[in-house]
């Protein structure tokens, strides 16, 4: 009974053996070149994206589900994750990503736009604002709060009753004008 039992036994790894080499799993061999035919037989479970025409980074994609190539429609990359300050740094302050261009606008009556560009460790800030003409200051003091261009400052002479000439500031603060008086006179006593 002995050599029976080594017989099967023996049997059974050649069989096992056999076995091994007849069922293979399949081998995953990463994304084709080029963009697989819905349906085209494919290696093993994967997902993968394809550029679209004209060099775009958007394209389709596919998965390969069942050993079958899935549409999964169109796919783009995330966008970069912007590493510009939230504030137009200062010139020189240190920065890390060389060549990195940060635009910063700057509003006021004539808005502005700054570039910061990581040079050498550095940044460097550029004035590109487009030309601008400030708006004109009224020939006439304004009255309070009516209507004005954000950042104007204005002044004017005035000749308060009974004094000499005081200067007053208009200044347009949240679209409308404030007005700033400067010191009272007290008028001359009266002539004897």
């Amino acid at each position: 009974m002995h050599w029976l039992q080594a017989g099967v036994v023996g049997m059974l790894g050649a069989l096992a053996g056999a076995c091994a080499t007849q069922v293979d799993a399949p081998q995953m061999t990463g994304c084709p070149a080029e963009v697989p035919s819905a349906g085209a037989p494919c290696d093993a479970p994967m997902s993968c994206s394809f550029a679209g025409d004209g060099g775009s980074t958007c394209g389709p994609a596919f998965a390969c589900e069942s050993f079958v190539w899935q549409p999964l429609g169109v796919s783009c990359p995330p966008p970069p994750v912007s590493t510009c300050p939230a504030n137009l740094p200062t010139p020189g302050a240190p920065c890390k990503d060389p060549g990195q261009a940060c635009p910063f606008d700057v509003p006021g009556a004539c808005p502005g736009v700054f570039v910061a560009t990581c040079t050498a460790g550095e940044w460097a800030v550029a004035d590109e604002s487009p030309a601008c003409t400030p708006p004109a200051c009224p020939t006439a003091e304004p009255a309070a709060g009516t209507a004005c261009d954000e950042g104007l400052a204005c002044s004017y002479t005035v000749m308060p009753p009974g004094c000499g000439p005081a200067t007053e500031n208009a200044t347009c603060v949240g679209g409308a004008w404030k007005i700033e008086t400067g010191p009272t006179c007290s008028p001359p006593p009266p002539s004897p």
